[in-house]
């Protein structure tokens, strides 16, 4: 992350969707123990641009529940997500599993992702064309995972 912010990373923003490690592995399919990993990663940026005094936004988001799932995502966004990024935002609730489905059927429709950005152009033909963005994903993404395997200090 360090390696990263220091070459001009713009932002660096996280998913925050599960409100225990129970839920965490349940939605996202991995270990609940990687869930205060998760977390700790985000309080590690927020020390490496303070430490660096670099100027990368960090910024999570949340889908928007009801009633006590959302009681328990403002508590743990509160005490341990909040404090480290520069702005959470809300997202609407869309189909990513079982919560959903009530919550559309209440709506009258299906809400989409609201951060569905490609990363690819269209060409003139109408097919993707893979560019610049493409690589300079690839490069964060190795960056990262070697700054992962050294532990983010």
């Amino acid at each position: 992350v360090d390696a990263c912010m220091k070459e001009g990373l713009d932002s660096l923003k996280w998913s925050m969707n599960a409100a225990d490690e129970r839920q965490f592995e349940k939605i996202m399919g991995v270990s609940g123990r990687l869930f205060h990993n998760a977390l700790d990663n985000v309080r590690s940026a927020w020390e490496v641009r303070r430490t660096g005094g670099y100027g990368t936004g960090l910024y999570a988001s949340s889908i928007q529940y009801d009633g006590e799932q959302q009681v328990k995502m403002e508590r743990l966004l509160n005490e341990r997500v909040r404090p480290y990024v520069d702005q959470h935002y809300w997202l609407p609730l869309y189909s990513m599993g079982s919560f959903a489905t009530q919550r559309e059927h209440e709506l009258g429709y299906r809400p989409t992702a609201g951060n569905q950005l490609p990363f690819v152009r269209q060409a003139a033909g109408g097919a993707p064309e893979k560019g610049r963005a493409r690589h300079r994903l690839r490069e964060l993404h190795r960056l990262l995972s070697a700054g992962a395997r050294r532990r983010i200090q």
